[in-house]
């Protein structure tokens, strides 16, 4: 067993890498995809203990060894070779060539073009133009690698992959975290109408209606670059009522993590709106700071959702101070309910009044298990005492 073979077999990448050996790396790489064994020999790995071993100087250039062999592999037709290969390049620190990470990202396997658009992200300013030049176009598209897909979609004009294309393009440019790529997100956000197609020879082959999921995106890498210029367009967007939901999410989140209170509120809003549990929008929520996310909240007076909310946070003396206002506004609930005379300011007196007079605490259209309930809240932040809490409960029960 050669050398290369046994660090393989042993999963030793860092030795691998050490051995500097970018031709026998090469041709292992190559005896594994003839033979079908890449993905079982964790081929990713591989790919990067290549391009460690490989000269800082050849990663920067698409005609040296070591990217022809790799852009080579991102041509193959079986998608775990293509898989291996991005996500290398993925989870390396260098900066590859742009054009071969723009081919990358035009692939149809979704997982191999969100490692070529992180890998484009890194690229930061730099990656910035080529992005845009291609975006306010339309896409290019290189075509299939997979004979299958070549086969079972030849001759159609209007493939759902254009439009993944586009939606990881625009990604791509939030992870670039520029302030230059705003003004074409914002025109991305608010596109009515779909986007052209062309080959790589510039030539137009198709036009793309779907866009709902490339205004997601965009709203989403507005909040990624974090450039408050990008503040007024978002609430303008949301304003119109001309997003989908899914866009008009991702835009409230992209204000909240610009300090935008207005953002939290309307995620917030959609939910209990929509009578769902506060609950499912927590992974939009927990993006953003927890107690701006507290504060809303409670200015909206969901003091049982703040509650859960500050619980989770591990806020608890925020959490023990929404069950105290809970408990306020059922004794106020309560009161109201018992009291049908003059205002009475002083809740002490409001409790025995109501035990004293023997009202009737079941009206309004509540009924006696919610009476019971907030009844129990009172006793249990300590508002009544437990002999109290018995007379008014045979009130309630009469």
């Amino acid at each position: 067993m050669s050398k290369i073979a046994y660090l393989i077999a042993k999963e030793d990448w860092a030795a691998l890498a050490e051995l500097k050996a970018v031709d026998a790396l090469i041709e292992a790489l190559e005896t594994l995809i003839e033979n079908d064994q890449l993905w079982e020999a964790d081929g990713s790995h591989i790919f990067s203990s290549l391009i460690y071993a490989a000269d800082a100087k050849e990663l920067e250039t698409s005609t040296s060894k070591v990217m022809k062999f790799i852009h080579k592999c991102l041509t193959n037709d079986e998608d775990s070779v293509r898989v291996s290969a991005s996500s290398a390049l993925d989870n390396s620190s260098y900066k590859f060539p742009i054009e071969i990470l723009m081919y990358t990202i035009t692939d149809e396997n979704s997982e191999v073009r969100m490692n070529a658009a992180s890998a484009i992200g890194s690229h930061g300013e730099d990656a910035v133009g080529p992005l845009v030049e291609i975006l306010e176009k339309g896409v290019v598209w290189h075509g299939f690698r997979e004979k299958f897909n070549r086969e079972y979609h030849k001759g159609e004009k209007d493939l759902s992959v254009w439009q993944d294309i586009r939606t990881n393009m625009i990604e791509a440019l939030g992870y670039t975290k520029s302030k230059n790529a705003v003004d074409i997100l914002v025109k991305i956000m608010n596109e009515n109408q779909g986007f052209a197609v062309y080959d790589q020879n510039g030539k137009k082959i198709g036009f793309c209606e779907s866009i709902w999921e490339c205004e997601e995106a965009a709203a989403e890498a507005l909040g990624k670059i974090g450039d408050k210029k990008a503040i007024e367009p978002l609430n303008k967007a949301i304003e119109s009522g001309n997003l989908l939901d899914s866009a008009k999410m991702a835009a409230a989140l992209s204000l909240g993590l610009m300090d935008e209170p207005n953002g939290i509120k309307i995620i917030i809003t959609e939910y209990k709106s929509e009578k769902r549990s506060l609950t499912e929008g927590w992974n939009e929520l927990k993006q953003l700071p927890p107690k701006k996310v507290g504060k809303v909240l409670e200015e909206l007076e969901l003091y049982e959702d703040a509650e859960e909310w500050y619980t989770s946070a591990g806020i608890l003396d925020k959490a023990a101070e929404m069950r105290r206002k809970k408990a306020d506004m059922s004794a106020a609930k309560v009161s109201q309910k018992v009291i049908h005379g003059d205002y009475v300011d002083d809740r002490d007196t409001i409790i025995k009044d109501s035990v004293l007079n023997r009202s009737k605490v079941g009206g309004g259209g509540t009924t006696k298990m919610q009476e019971l309930k907030e009844l129990k809240e009172m006793f249990d932040s300590g508002f009544i005492s437990k002999e109290e809490m018995e007379k008014m409960k045979k009130e309630i029960l009469k």
